[in-house]
């Protein structure tokens, strides 16, 4: 019995609180994890937009050949989305690799977002080269259209989203739902 001058809390009380904090905890934790992974994903293709959106735009204001492919500075195109570095750069030769005389205007990686894949089909195994006029093509001259994915493994709800490029190169983004698979494209 509690005398009116007693304070604090008795042990059941105690019990009792930590029963529904951890049942508290348990429901938002795992929704706050899927609101940081699809952040995660809104930023990284965004990242990844831009960077194709600007390569176009170059090509067509610079009036010279621009590329954008995986890979970084050093090894120039290597097709390995796994690594999750890029580059864009000015293809002065058109060949869709980084030569002596190419000038990079970006690189970017995604390489602290471990919860992400990226991967992607078509002229993203390659190099996509984008012309003074604005198309989008293989260093061969032949039309690129394709997709490339970013994707966050497990996640709840639109897990995905697909970067398409149009053989006008135009690009679009289109958020998939792929039940927490990571499919390539």
């Amino acid at each position: 019995m509690r005398g009116r001058d007693q304070k604090g809390w008795t042990l059941v009380e105690l019990m009792a609180g930590l029963v529904v904090s951890s049942i508290v905890t348990s429901m938002v934790v795992p929704a706050f994890k899927d609101v940081v992974d699809r952040s995660r994903l809104a930023v990284s293709a965004n990242q990844l937009l831009t960077d194709l959106t600007m390569a176009r735009q170059k090509g067509v204001m610079s009036g010279l050949p621009t590329t954008f492919c995986a890979g970084d500075p050093a090894r120039g195109c290597t097709g390995n989305w796994s690594a999750r570095t890029w580059i864009v750069f000015v293809d002065r030769d058109r060949d869709g690799r980084l030569g002596a005389n190419d000038v990079v205007l970006s690189r970017a990686d995604l390489a602290s977002e471990t919860s992400l894949t990226i991967a992607g089909n078509g002229p993203f195994g390659s190099a996509v080269v984008f012309d003074p006029i604005g198309t989008s093509q293989l260093s061969n001259g032949a039309f690129a259209a394709g997709t490339l994915r970013l994707c966050a493994r497990g996640g709840r709800g639109a897990n995905a989203t697909d970067l398409i490029l149009a053989a006008s190169g135009r690009v679009r983004a289109e958020s998939r739902d792929l039940a927490g698979l990571c499919p390539s494209p």
